[in-house]
């Protein structure tokens, strides 16, 4: 049994400090909801989608990353459609946006990189083609009239090994003890797909930290995942890699989505 002796949590088996990793991820769990590409491609102008044709009032409308170039258009959600998590909006469309070339984004200022856009207004809104330079390396990998979506909705637990759970699961690197077999694999299956709103977010190398940046992995600052979209099902990242757009608590209530932030790594 774990006992607590002089304030340091101790446990007898590795199997006890599973048991109190499962017990407080249980507490710590999120609603998402799944975005899932069934391979129809899209057809209605403001339906949640991968890829296709951006909903734009005009091409001077479409984000711009910070060297001038159009940014990449990865996503939209019809907001009034997807049963959104809570504290999403439920009006309007959200569109991702990304720059041409994702290596680069490490070297934008916030918002240079990547782009979120609440569009509030069904009016005068029109299909406007993705502005593609020769070079564009997209990580959409989907048809170009884009792929139509289905929801699933559901709880997930963090990350076992992640900012949230490390300090128990550190306790398998105290001692002699070795990580469980599988410990990962059963978390990952709380979510049927590998891209979805709300819940945790997901990287294969850790959030990047780099001077006068902000911790994405321990900031309470940056505590919505907006949209994680891993590798699969329309996407690629590098190697299988994952990319996570994320937002703060009073940043989403506001309705700031400006102020996004953006991770992605590969293996």
């Amino acid at each position: 049994m774990p006992c607590n002796g002089d304030d340091v949590l101790t446990f007898e088996t590795p199997e006890e400090i599973v048991e109190a990793i499962r017990k407080e991820a249980a507490v710590l769990a999120r609603p998402f909801t799944a975005l899932i590409a069934p391979g129809k491609t899209s057809t209605d102008l403001t339906e949640s989608r991968f890829g296709g044709a951006a909903v734009r009032t005009s091409i001077e409308d479409w984000p711009l990353c910070f060297d001038g170039r159009p940014m990449t258009f990865l996503t939209q959600i019809n907001c009034q459609v997807a049963p959104m998590p809570p504290g999403f909006p439920k009006t309007g469309l959200l569109q991702f946006f990304v720059k041409d070339d994702p290596v680069e984004i490490y070297d934008a200022p916030l918002g240079g990189g990547a782009a979120v856009r609440h569009v509030q207004s069904f009016e005068n809104l029109r299909a406007v083609a993705q502005p593609k330079p020769d070079d564009r390396d997209s990580p959409y990998t989907g048809p170009v009239e884009g792929l139509a979506l289905r929801f699933e909705t559901g709880t997930m637990r963090p990350d076992p090994y992640g900012a949230e759970l490390r300090w128990l699961s550190s306790l398998f690197q105290a001692g002699e003890d070795k990580y469980p077999d599988g410990l990962s694999e059963e978390f990952d299956a709380d979510v049927p797909s590998r891209t979805y709103l709300g819940g945790f977010p997901r990287s294969t190398q850790g959030f990047r930290n780099e001077p006068d940046e902000p911790d994405l992995e321990d900031s309470e600052e940056l505590a919505v995942t907006l949209l994680q979209i891993g590798s699969g099902e329309g996407f690629m990242w590098g190697d299988l890699g994952e990319a996570s757009f994320m937002l703060s608590d009073q940043d989403l209530r506001d309705r700031k989505f400006e102020r996004a932030d953006f991770n992605w790594d590969c293996h």
